[in-house]
């Protein structure tokens, strides 16, 4: 973990949630979750010098999965209500400070709504503002899609349960991710694909991945079946 100049250090013990600090003195370390309880703290320009050392091409870009120029180009969504106890206000607009630094065109790649009453969750169309019970309509999934697409008209069909498949996970698994699974990490050996009608009819399609739990019996349930609607 990255220390900034304001981080609050505290002593290195067995117990220490933070074993790993990047500029802590011998023998202190960080506390835990400091950009996300701490946004105050983070020097958000750091952030990409960081991301270019570690890709850094005369390195022959040992430690990244991907060129950090993949990123010019790319499009993204973030979301916060403004009743989350989970991220203190100021972590996602570092977080959008991040990507503002690694895109071409941060005013029209990098979108951030940070001022709708919603707890801790990226809302679906019947989800409630804070502390009320009435759906509060807004819809999360197509918020997202219209902006990284972008496609202003864009429009949810309608969710069919047979083009919902449960396969075998484990052809993509690397040779560590058995013993991973032993642990509690990684991917279940069973995920969940929707493919819509027309893809399944041969045309090209896209692909989008949701990371979710890890639920005894895989299936789209709740707000990934609003994800599919868009597919269809």
């Amino acid at each position: 973990v990255t220390r900034f100049a304001n981080d609050e250090l505290l002593p290195q013990t067995q117990e220490s949630s933070v074993p790993f600090c990047d500029g802590c003195p011998e023998g202190e370390t960080l506390a835990y979750d400091h950009c996300k309880n701490h946004p105050e703290w983070v020097d958000v320009g750091m952030l990409p010098d960081y991301v270019k050392r570690a890709c850094d091409p005369a390195n022959d870009y040992k430690d990244c999965i991907d060129p950090y120029q993949e990123l010019f180009d790319t499009r993204a969504f973030l979301f916060q209500g403004t009743e989350d106890s989970c991220y203190l206000s100021g972590s996602v607009e570092n977080v959008a400070g991040l990507y503002g630094q690694l895109v071409s065109h941060p005013a029209d790649q990098v979108k951030f709504v940070g001022t709708e009453p919603f707890p801790h969750t990226l809302p679906y169309n019947w989800t409630s503002h804070f502390n009320e019970t009435e759906p509060a309509n807004y819809d999360g999934p197509g918020e997202c899609l219209k902006h990284i697409f972008p496609a202003e008209t864009m429009w949810a069909g309608e969710y069919k349960e047979r083009n919902e498949f449960v396969f075998d996970q484990t052809e993509f698994w690397e040779t560590e991710d058995a013993e991973r699974m032993t642990n509690g990490t990684g991917a279940q050996e069973l995920g969940v694909i929707y493919i819509p009608d027309r893809c399944a009819e041969g045309h090209l399609c896209k692909m989008m991945v949701v990371g979710e739990g890890c639920p005894d019996e895989p299936s789209l349930s709740g707000g990934n079946q609003e994800w599919a609607k868009y597919g269809e």
